[in-house]
């Protein structure tokens, strides 16, 4: 991949903190968004309990718009920085600290930019540039669907990736033997990253768009579903979300709230559906579903 030069004063703006919710981190999304500043600008990095999102490129009044938006919506230890950057490659900055990591049993997590390392043979590597999407692959939530999936191995022909985000949900669903392979997002530069890291990995029968669970198209039932979503959208879409599985066909949702899991799957439930399997993890939670045959 060529370098990537940028102009001698282009200004970087970050917002960081560590252990925030998603609704915190889709919050500071949308300041972003709101603001002006397009998905492409936009670089995130979410391992472990630290996060960052920094954008480039705009100018002193967008600047001025964020940090007052920023004052605003009161989310604690948020740090906020901004700084001239040097001619240099910048992309290449920001990716030395994206990391190569495993995922489940059976996968490594390698940034399209990386070589995996010698020792890691026995692991299935999934190539990712996650650009602005969401799933590095290292958030706990994403940890916990991949081994919900990986538990189901040849037991699904098609899957559904439900808010894609980058990607690697449906390429690792591929690689289990999935041999149609639908994701959707809501963001349409996510939908592109998607389509770059399924073609990237070599994965075949794969079809992404841009869309919403208010407004889906028809697409037909699947044999797996998985939706890596916050709590209250899996609840408010639920009833769309268990339409879209076949007949004896599973349900996989990550992004639970650890502390509201119990109430989770009291509002949850459905009779069609028979709660399987669980994994907590350190604040979050998934399930998965099977659904009856009639």
């Amino acid at each position: 991949m060529p370098a990537v030069l940028i102009p001698s004063r282009l200004r970087e703006f970050s917002v960081s903190a560590r252990g925030l919710s998603n609704v915190e981190k889709q919050l500071l999304r949308k300041v972003f968004l709101d603001a002006g500043i397009p998905s492409e600008k936009l670089v995130i990095w979410d391992y472990k309990k630290r996060y960052r999102m920094s954008g480039y490129g705009f100018s002193a009044n967008t600047r001025a718009k964020l940090i007052q938006k920023l004052e605003k919506i009161g989310i604690a230890g948020l740090r906020v920085s901004g700084r001239l950057l040097r001619p240099r490659d910048w992309f290449y900055k920001w990716q030395d600290s994206y990391r190569v990591m495993t995922a489940g049993k059976k996968f490594l997590i390698v940034p399209a930019w990386k070589k995996a390392p010698a020792n890691a043979s026995k692991r299935i590597a999934v190539l990712l540039d996650p650009g602005s999407a969401f799933g590095t692959g290292g958030h706990d939530t994403t940890k916990l669907m991949i081994r919900l999936i990986e538990g189901l191995e040849g037991k699904f022909e098609s899957f559904l990736d439900a808010g894609c985000g980058s990607g690697v949900l449906s390429i690792i669903a591929a690689k289990l033997g999935a041999r149609s392979v639908t994701g959707f997002d809501n963001d349409a530069m996510s939908v592109k990253i998607a389509e770059k890291n399924f073609k990237l990995n070599e994965c075949g029968g794969g079809s992404f768009f841009r869309a919403n669970l208010k407004k889906l198209p028809g697409i037909g039932k699947f044999d797996l579903v998985g939706a890596n979503l916050l709590s209250r959208t899996l609840l408010e879409y639920g009833s769309c979300l268990k339409g879209l599985v076949n007949p004896g066909g599973y349900l996989a949702v990550s992004g639970i709230s650890g502390r509201n899991f119990i109430d989770f799957k009291k509002r949850f439930f459905d009779r069609r559906f028979r709660l399987i399997r669980t994994i907590p993890g350190r604040s979050w939670a998934s399930a998965l579903y099977r659904k009856s045959f009639r």
